[in-house]
């Protein structure tokens, strides 16, 4: 059984999607410390005017957790994000279809990161057609706090015989933990597609949310084979 691993995110990029579904078991890492300026609490989108970051604005102390981030009260965030999308694709002939549904989760009274990062995640896994089983790591046994002892505890606790990572992991995975455990690992290579884009100025921008080739190409299984997914 393969299992893959990652902190969660919002809207996350296609190659995230592709891990996902490559995965029997895909692991929500949400135990380990919350990172700032990263993709914990945003992502991009391409725009006439540029790449547009979407951000969830958050409240933690530092060393926090993912699971224990709070998400800010007070700001109109999620008007904010959707504005950006209807600017962004409102034009799409798949606008009217995706944004209600999108809409709904996101306007959900949302109190912890986490959960609108893993309902995000989940609302486009169910979009792409991707049906892998997915668990959080905090619902899991305690595990190593070393960086790959605990990703062979988790897989060790989820029964997987394969672990799936990302190829950049290559730098700093011990290997030999995970042979001692009798567990392969298998490196994750995305090549990522090029598709038409609403702001298509002859140049495509690419390692953007999924949620742009979501409005760009459509749900279901066309897309997501043209998306390498």
């Amino acid at each position: 059984m393969i299992c893959a691993i990652h902190q969660p995110q919002f809207l996350p990029w296609l190659g995230h999607f592709q891990k996902i579904r490559m995965a029997d078991v895909f692991v929500f890492l949400d135990s380990v410390q919350f990172q700032k300026n990263e993709f914990q609490n945003r992502n991009r989108i391409p725009t006439q005017a540029g790449v547009k970051w979407l951000t969830v604005p958050v409240t933690y102390t530092f060393g926090d957790p993912i699971r224990d981030v709070r998400i800010a009260s007070g700001r109109p965030w999620q008007r904010k994000i959707l504005g950006a999308l209807e600017h962004a694709y409102g034009r799409s002939s798949h606008f009217a279809a995706l944004m209600p549904g999108f809409e709904t989760m996101l306007n959900t009274p949302w109190d912890g990161l986490a959960d609108i990062n893993i309902a995000s995640v989940r609302w486009l896994m169910a979009h792409f057609g991707i049906d892998t089983e997915t668990r959080l790591a905090s619902d899991l046994p305690p595990c190593n706090d070393d960086r790959t002892g605990r990703l062979v505890d988790i897989c060790r606790h989820v029964g997987a015989t394969t672990y799936l990572s990302g190829s950049l992991a290559q730098r700093y995975l011990d290997l030999q933990q995970f042979e001692r455990a009798g567990i392969a690992v298998e490196f994750q290579h995305y090549d990522h597609p090029v598709y038409p884009q609403m702001s298509d100025d002859g140049d495509f921008i690419s390692h953007m949310s999924a949620i742009d080739a979501l409005f760009n190409l459509g749900a279901g299984a066309e897309a997501r084979e043209a998306l390498n997914l």
